[in-house]
């Protein structure tokens, strides 16, 4: 992708637009009603997502930040990184209390719903 957009442009199409998409899939999703509503959780990550996003749009630094392991590979999966992991684990917490509130009431039906 780098030789057909070039080095910044392949980097924001590839980093930030994924990263968005992954808060427009779910949307979709919960309209369509394949995702439980609970998947709106993951909204609770939106700082985390200007922070990326932020961080993708910015050329890198010439020089590590103070503390900074990793320089200069890591400057843009450090964000993408932190971003993904609080994401993974809303995601999954908003998968998971559904299921757990129709395995609690006995909701087979609830259950099945969420799993199919």
């Amino acid at each position: 992708m780098p030789v057909l957009l070039g080095g910044r442009r392949a980097l924001y199409a590839g980093g930030a637009a994924i990263i968005v998409a992954m808060y427009i899939v779910p949307v979709v999703e919960i309209l369509l009603g394949t995702l439980p509503i609970t998947s709106i959780i993951i909204f609770a990550n939106l700082p985390l997502l200007i922070y990326a996003v932020r961080v993708f749009r910015s050329p890198r630094p010439e020089r590590p930040p103070e503390g900074f392991v990793g320089w200069p590979p890591l400057w843009y999966h450090r964000a993408a990184l932190r971003h993904n992991r609080r994401y993974g684990w809303l995601y999954i917490l908003a998968l998971l209390v559904p299921a757990l509130l129709a395995a609690a009431t006995g909701n087979h039906a609830m259950a099945a719903h969420l799993f199919l």
